[in-house]
């Protein structure tokens, strides 16, 4: 396995291993009362669930302070390029809700649901519905592209931006690497790359609402972190009040499995922001919470949201707690 490098922003700063008495302080400390103790909570976390997972990993991973300063818990190769996988849903619904916002499309716009915008095999429900051709709102195409990772959704969103708008729109916010992989001769793209640093930005832009609209921000996150949203990775051990802490969006393919989000206080104030990518050479077939690395993700979900329960998150677009109520039919 590489090296990995893990920082944090207190005490010496950069820590390998996490050893020394300050770290020592910091495990046997079971909640957490300040950012500072969070962050390395956080940081030695990763480094052993990571270790213990085995495969290749890239993280950036902050701790907020109730000024919206951000501690770094873990930068691991946070700038090299990765497969963004079903991650990159997530551009390409800020995208979309970008021409929302600007008032040139609206989500009861109505997108065609006809080849070659159908995706027949791989993730979502669309293609079970038997009925073709039709026409769905694009409010619905973008629920399900960010809740359930419904793949036919992302085609629909082309009838709407390009792969081409979607990487100026990228570039524009700073993020030259998160780019979807355009297909000559058509509107559609491949899901492309990112970096673990430029989708923790992304997701930073979003809850500080400087990426969309109040309005645009809020169906965003709502989906995200909805019950319906992926919950076999950070979410996995947590209850489901828990999970509505939590706004995520996960990838996989081929080695890799990654997912990045926001975990929020009981306030609904964001305080931790990750952004996790990591490739395994085994257990290519297996997509289940059962994989090696997204059964990491999973400890390390149960220990981060541990990490911060009695911190308070950092000004910005907070959400309105709720409550789940499951219905009868």
């Amino acid at each position: 396995m590489k090296r990995r490098t893990v920082l944090t922003a207190i005490g010496a700063g950069t820590v390998a291993g996490i050893a020394g008495p300050a770290a020592a302080s910091a495990a046997e400390e079971s909640t957490p009362t300040t950012p500072e103790r969070a962050a390395q909570h956080i940081a030695e976390t990763y480094r052993r669930e990571s270790a213990a997972a085995g495969g290749t990993w890239q993280a950036y991973i902050t701790v907020a302070k109730p000024d919206g300063t951000l501690i770094t818990a873990v930068d691991d190769e946070s700038a090299k390029v990765a497969d963004a996988w079903s991650t990159n849903k997530f551009p390409v619904a800020a995208t979309v809700l970008d021409r929302v916002d600007k008032g040139t499309a609206s989500l009861h716009t109505e997108v065609d649901v006809v080849d070659p915008f159908i995706v027949w095999d791989g993730d979502g429900v669309i293609p079970f519905d038997g009925a073709y051709p039709s026409r769905i709102s694009l409010g619905h195409a973008i629920s399900l592209l960010l809740s359930i990772s419904e793949d036919s959704s992302s085609r629909l969103c082309s009838q709407i931006v390009t792969a081409a708008e979607i990487n100026a729109y990228m570039k524009g916010l700073g993020l030259p690497n998160t780019q979807v992989e355009v297909i000559p001769g058509s509107r559609r793209w491949y899901l492309g790359w990112t970096s673990a640093r430029e989708m923790h930005d992304l997701w930073q832009k979003l809850v500080r609402g400087q990426l969309l609209s109040a309005a645009s921000t809020e169906y965003l996150v709502k989906i995200m972190r909805s019950p319906n949203a992926f919950t076999e990775g950070i979410r996995s051990k947590l209850s489901t009040t828990e999970r509505g802490r939590i706004a995520t969006k996960a990838g996989w393919m081929d080695t890799g499995r990654c997912e990045a989000g926001v975990i929020y206080d009981a306030a609904g104030a964001p305080v931790v922001t990750y952004s996790i990518y990591a490739d395994h050479p085994e257990h290519l077939d297996d997509y289940s919470g059962n994989h090696p690395l997204i059964a990491a993700r999973a400890r390390m979900g149960r220990k981060f949201v541990r990490a911060v329960d009695r911190l308070s998150g950092a000004p910005g677009m907070t959400l309105e707690p709720e409550t789940y109520r499951p219905s009868n039919g």
